[in-house]
């Protein structure tokens, strides 16, 4: 079936698409041709029942591809959220198309700063000539349409219908990851969280340096009071002795 990380060489006719252990790799266009070990594989990870409760991370660089194969695809992430299996999507590269259509499917969504998502209505061709023919192809497109915006709309919270119809006109309706933060196509842009950690860690370790320092000067400050107890104590006790006597 696809890779299974132990050939010993990889050739340019070994599958880019593909599935290894828990990472599903889609690195190249989207088709029957493309995808047919990485859907099998998936389909066996995500309906074995030793997988429930495990995380499934999808790493995506692809210009998109074929719509049906992209159904099979999202059908399996959909079953995975359902037998309580984690989806994790990862652009680092290009979300193109239909493959865009997959990564923002996911529980958790990161993606790179540079990285981008493509959005578009696609490319259905048709050679149909018979009238009732062409107005079926039509009713048909915008069902798919329709399934398109709804997949969208539904995952990325901040995605308005007036937003999502001007990028999908757009042929050139290439966003980043900054964008893709603030309309919802993703849920942590990689390099500005980075950024964002860095700081957080190094406000916590002042913050924990001081709670060091004023701990130990607390504890001394104890061990100082609690000297002087001491010493009038003893203090105490040889003046009472002197009295007696």
């Amino acid at each position: 079936m696809a890779w299974s990380g132990q050939d010993a060489e990889l050739t340019q006719w070994s599958p880019r698409n593909y599935m290894y252990d828990n990472f599903c790799f889609i690195q190249t266009e989207l088709s029957e041709d493309t995808c047919h070990h990485l859907i099998a594989d998936l389909a066996k990870f995500v309906l074995s029942d030793e997988n429930k409760g495990k995380t499934l991370n999808f790493f995506i660089d692809s210009p998109g591809g074929v719509a049906t194969t992209m159904n099979q695809i999202s059908g399996l992430i959909t079953v995975a959220k359902l037998r309580e299996i984690k989806v994790i999507t990862w652009v680092l590269g290009h979300a193109a198309s239909s493959a865009s259509l997959i990564a923002v499917q996911g529980d958790e969504r990161f993606m790179s700063r540079n990285a981008t998502h493509f959005v578009h209505f696609g490319f259905i061709p048709n050679f149909l000539t018979k009238s009732t023919e062409i107005e079926k192809s039509y009713k048909q497109n915008q069902e798919w349409h329709n399934r398109i915006k709804a997949i969208y709309l539904k995952n990325c919270k901040n995605l308005t219908e007036e937003k999502l119809n001007k990028l999908m006109e757009d042929e050139f309706g290439t966003i980043n990851g900054d964008e893709c933060l603030e309309l919802g196509f993703c849920d942590h842009v990689i390099d500005s969280d980075l950024d964002e950690l860095l700081s957080q860690k190094e406000q916590l370790d002042i913050i924990a340096d001081e709670f060091e320092q004023w701990k130990n000067e607390k504890e001394k400050s104890k061990k100082k009071s609690k000297k002087n107890s001491s010493t009038k104590k003893v203090n105490s006790t040889k003046s009472s002795k002197i009295k007696k006597k």
